[in-house]
């Protein structure tokens, strides 16, 4: 077993091409594949040797994605960035586990269904502390969201915002990113203003444009409130990332590990769709439902 902090230096047991793998990462897929495996039993030595060459094989389709120049994609690094960003949001609301005298409170407030016997404070153990860690989550957000929109002191310009969204009404796209030439007449106008520390953001139309672009999950604001809660989000989420910088968690090996294990298999994912698809060639059989 290896620490997630281990250090990277230590950690690194194969290396393919400009592709560096780690124990972490390893582990981490073995426990992937152990976890998908639905038989009880321990999966036999040709099972995992053929897992592991499978595994193998990708790695060197990794390397040669690297090697093409699909680690520098900017669509690639744009998506590793926003995953990058949501991680170290979540580092920001990590619940602690309840104690045994508030999973027994809550026990104790469980009804007893009508003509049923009550179940046992061990049978729901794991449903109540699910239920307290989820609560706990949803009060962390709140109050991650509270702090952050008190401290960046956020005014949203409703002229500007109207103005976007009827630009977005008039004009919709089938992609979800948004073109630059759709909002291009106000891009430099003034949507929100908000303070970044000791610095005053003047948020442009035009800057909303591209953070929205980059977001791992977007949907496309239909009216001013929604807009305005996008950019609600997006001051949040500035807040924490920041605020996990502080405390170092990006130069933590966990999250370089990850982050750099996330891009591999992004820069795989285009290089296969780019690559490897216009190449297969389907029968009409295979074409078949």
């Amino acid at each position: 077993s290896i620490s997630p902090q281990t250090e990277i230096r230590d950690a690194l047991v194969l290396k393919v091409g400009s592709a560096a793998i780690s124990r972490y990462a390893v582990q981490k897929n073995v426990t992937r594949f152990r976890a998908a495996d639905k038989t009880a039993s321990e999966p036999s030595g040709d099972v995992v040797r053929k897992w592991f060459q499978r595994y193998l094989a990708r790695q060197l389709m990794i390397a040669e994605a690297l090697k093409q120049g699909y680690g520098r994609r900017v669509e690639v690094l744009q998506i590793v960035e926003a995953m990058a960003r949501q991680t170290l949001v979540q580092s920001e609301l990590t619940p602690v586990a309840p104690t045994d005298i508030e999973l027994r409170t809550a026990f104790e407030k469980v009804p007893t269904p009508i003509g049923h016997s009550k179940p046992s404070f061990e049978e729901l153990r794991p449903t109540l502390q699910r239920t307290l860690l989820q609560t706990q989550k949803a009060a962390l957000v709140s109050a991650q969201r509270d702090q952050a929109l008190q401290a960046a002191g956020l005014a949203i310009s409703l002229e500007v915002a109207e103005k976007v969204i009827h630009r977005l009404d008039a004009k919709p796209a089938d992609a979800k990113k948004i073109p630059v030439e759709q909002l291009a007449p106000f891009g430099e106008e003034i949507v929100a203003t908000y303070r970044n520390d000791e610095e005053m953001v003047k948020f442009t139309v035009e800057a909303w444009r591209q953070r929205f672009n980059q977001l791992f999950a977007r949907t496309r604001p239909t009216d001013t409130k929604q807009l305005e809660k996008c950019i609600q989000d997006m001051v949040v989420t500035e807040y924490a990332c920041r605020n996990a910088r502080r405390r170092g968690i990006d130069r933590e090996p966990q999250f370089i590990h990850d982050r750099r294990n996330f891009l591999y298999y992004q820069a795989l994912d285009l290089f296969e769709r780019e690559k490897l698809l216009p190449l297969v060639e389907l029968t009409p059989m295979e074409t078949e439902t």
